[in-house]
């Protein structure tokens, strides 16, 4: 949960420079947040 909260606190930082910053960002957490719980799914 505090991982969320995070993303979303650079997403609002990406937000005060720009929209395409921000989509980008937005983009590189949840790409992040897949790959994270397909290690972890791999890895039990």
């Amino acid at each position: 949960m505090i991982g969320l909260t995070i993303a979303g606190v650079f997403c609002l930082v990406a937000l005060s420079v720009s929209l395409h910053v921000c989509v980008g960002t937005i983009g590189f957490f949840w790409v992040y947040r897949l790959v994270e719980d397909y290690l972890l799914v791999l890895g039990s």
